[in-house]
């Protein structure tokens, strides 16, 4: 999950900090993480039949620490597979199944241990666990809930966008490349130690012609990409993030397909031109395109739509005026389908609710809460079930 090494990269973008600098604040989390590491301690009773919520109770212990020192907390869950991120995902899974296999074969020989830890390494966030935990957090007071239309990356990148929270906490570093302003890693629970990253000072990662005033952001997310991301899952082979940034260093051309092809004179590595395909070429700007464009949801307009607006389409003669709205919106979102494509407004509310798409009315609750946490009071809906 994330970035490999892209934490030691940014070093200088971060600092040491502690839990209860968010006190009274409106925080997101990426409860992804917390569950992942809640479930290695029981995925083995789960892959055994055997009956335990212990994932539930370790996340429970996070939230609370946060609700103890008067936070407002938006869990973010993850929603439908990305088509961008199907190759991965398909790989992921397949190595689960495959250790999951090992350890029935272990578990039929009699070797329980060794079948639990297997068990463990196997480790998956099911719908049911998925489910269960919404359900126990759902009428929590100054927890609210949002299920992403699909990573939920994207979606705490946009809450934090659109100023909804103060800070994001997680332990993937992919939300550095969605551009995410401030994220809390390596959250301790005993002592509330942090690492904490805060894009403003990403600049002082770099030198020369990538630092300082220089800094380009878009250049940044493209030696991520360029070193391996999850949308293009080995990046350029044998090019790390330091040889990435000493490409970008060298060049002010921002046209993908002339500037990629630069890459083997330019790093003066001939046998880098094998790997800089069209087909490479077109990953990579669809990976660019994901991280920019993803599907998200909006609380306050409560729709779905991508994390930063589709570019305009180049104008066409003949195209009725009147419909040219519809019809660019149409033809960007389609363009984009690997990214997401959002659903309808009713649909999208469900979704993000973490309902399933059946008869049910929802209903905004007026604001409840005042001062900081005023601006938060999209998020609060409740469900009447019909």
């Amino acid at each position: 999950m994330g970035i490999t090494g892209l934490l030691p990269f940014v070093k200088n973008a971060c600092r040491k900090g502690n839990i209860l600098e968010l006190r009274g604040k409106s925080v997101a989390v990426d409860v992804s993480c917390l569950l992942h590491r809640g479930l290695t301690g029981c995925m083995d009773k789960i892959h055994m039949g055997e009956q335990t919520q212990s994932y539930v109770s370790y996340v429970e212990k996070y939230i609370k620490e946060l609700l103890a020192v008067g936070c407002h907390v938006v869990m973010v869950f993850d929603g439908r597979p990305l088509p961008a991120k199907k190759n991965t995902n398909d790989e992921r899974r397949e190595i689960r199944e495959k250790r999951k296999e090992h350890a029935e074969l272990l578990l039929a020989k009699g070797l329980e241990r060794e079948a639990r830890d297997t068990f463990r390494m196997a480790t998956s966030i099911s719908a049911d666990i998925v489910e269960n935990t919404i359900r126990h957090f759902r009428t929590q007071k100054c927890v609210d809930i949002v299920v992403a239309p699909y990573e939920a990356d994207a979606e705490l990148a946009y809450l934090m966008q659109s100023k909804l929270v103060d800070a994001v906490i997680t332990e993937d570093s992919d939300l550095i490349v969605f551009g995410c302003e401030k994220i809390y890693f390596k959250w301790q629970s005993a002592t509330g130690e942090c690492d904490v990253y805060e894009k403003c000072n990403l600049k002082r990662c770099f030198t020369g012609e990538l630092g300082g005033e220089k800094f380009d952001f878009m250049k940044f997310r493209r030696i991520c990409i360029l070193a391996g991301c999850d949308y293009l899952p080995n990046g350029l082979p044998g090019v790390g993030l330091n040889t990435a940034a000493k490409f970008f260093s060298l060049t002010s051309i921002t046209d993908l397909r002339t500037l990629l092809r630069k890459v083997p004179s330019y790093l003066k590595n001939s046998k880098l031109k094998v790997h800089v395909t069209d087909e490479f070429i077109k990953h990579f700007e669809r990976a660019e395109n994901t991280f920019k464009h993803q599907v998200v949801f909006d609380p306050r307009e409560r729709c779905q739509k991508p994390l930063t607006p589709y570019p305009e389409i180049q104008s066409l003669a003949g195209i009725d005026i009147e419909a040219s709205s519809s019809l660019e919106s149409t033809s960007s979102s389609s363009q984009f389908s690997y990214a997401g494509v959002a659903a309808t407004q009713r649909i999208s509310i469900r979704l993000a609710l973490g309902n399933p798409v059946g008869s049910f009315m929802f209903i905004v609750d007026p604001p409840r809460r005042s001062n900081t946490l005023q601006r938060i009071q999209y998020f609060v809906i409740y469900i009447l079930i019909s």
